[in-house]
């Protein structure tokens, strides 16, 4: 292949089909938008580097070459891929823009998120989402490396310049205990209440186990972990099986052979927060961070934050 000639006939591909479609320089050079007289030229240069005439005169007019006709076909092939191609950059462009990359705590997935989803796309539907759900270190990890415009995540507080933490809810965290533990029937119990029982708790990297652990340090005690898992579904099933007991946030979902238990301690509470860079998000990723608070206020998960 002759790259030379190949770029010289790419940049004029508009110029050729369209000369093959007129016969007519100066109608040609109107259809794409070029003076005649550097349709010419252009022309003229592409004969050069193709190595042979593009027309041939005929009186006061032109006619393309037989050699021009027989490449004009495959012209219009290469211009159709090229117009085929931007069309396909356009729709990415479009999706890429009108997508808003979330990031959010395991513990939001059943309730919270898809509140929010329903709600922006009953207005917006043509706004995507690129959902991403894990632990609470994933989630930020996620965030601080630009790979999501937004994340809901807990206690986070440190913050690199250009980033919004904004407060979302609070959320009491409860005890559950099997039905046959003594500690079942309670109305309340402070944490170290647990402290002789085996611990169902949460990997370290979830938020809700930092907040396990921070409640237990107070006590200058450690639990006994009999489990740890990634859910806090999968929490509630081991605590009535009667594997051990554990600290889940007020509102979860339990089943059967759970009993939710208040606690004391002011500690025992986590504070929901959403990360953002409103400086450089994309409209669509304004509009969703907007729209967490009322997805929020409806599910009626802890206590919603209160603006000043």
């Amino acid at each position: 292949m002759n790259d030379r000639r190949v770029r010289a006939l790419l940049a004029q591909l508009p110029l050729l089909v369209s000369l093959a479609d007129e016969e007519h320089v100066t109608r040609a050079a109107e259809e794409v938008g070029m003076p005649q007289p550097a349709a010419s030229r252009a022309l003229r240069s592409l004969s050069e580097r193709l190595g042979g005439p593009v027309t041939a005169q005929v009186g006061r007019g032109i006619r393309l070459t037989d050699a021009t006709r027989a490449l004009v076909p495959f012209a219009r092939i290469a211009l159709r891929a090229v117009e085929d191609g931007l069309a396909a950059w356009d729709a990415q462009t479009e999706r890429a823009a009108s997508t808003v990359r979330l990031a959010f705590q395991t513990s939001l997935g059943s309730r919270i998120v898809p509140e929010l989803i329903r709600d922006v796309r009953s207005s917006h539907p043509d706004i995507r989402f690129e959902l991403h759900q894990g632990s609470r270190g994933m989630c930020a990890a996620m965030f601080e490396d630009g790979l999501v415009d937004i994340a809901v995540v807990s206690d986070y507080e440190a913050a690199a310049a250009g980033v919004d933490v904004h407060l979302l809810f609070t959320q009491r965290l409860i005890a559950i205990v099997p039905d046959s533990s003594p500690l079942a029937g309670r109305a309340s119990i402070r944490a170290d209440a647990l402290l002789d029982d085996d611990l169902v708790a949460l990997k370290p990297e979830y938020g809700l186990r930092r907040s396990v652990d921070e409640l237990f340090a107070v006590y200058g005690r450690r639990p006994s972990i009999a489990f740890e898992g990634q859910d806090v579904t999968i929490v509630g099933g081991l605590v009535a099986a009667g594997v051990g007991v554990s600290i889940v946030p007020e509102g979860t979902d339990l089943p059967d052979g759970c009993s939710p238990i208040a606690l004391e301690d002011a500690g025992a509470v986590r504070r929901m927060v959403a990360l953002s860079r409103p400086a450089v998000a994309a409209p669509w990723a304004r509009l969703v961070g907007d729209s967490l608070e009322a997805a929020v206020s409806r599910v009626g998960v802890g206590e919603p934050a209160r603006r000043g």
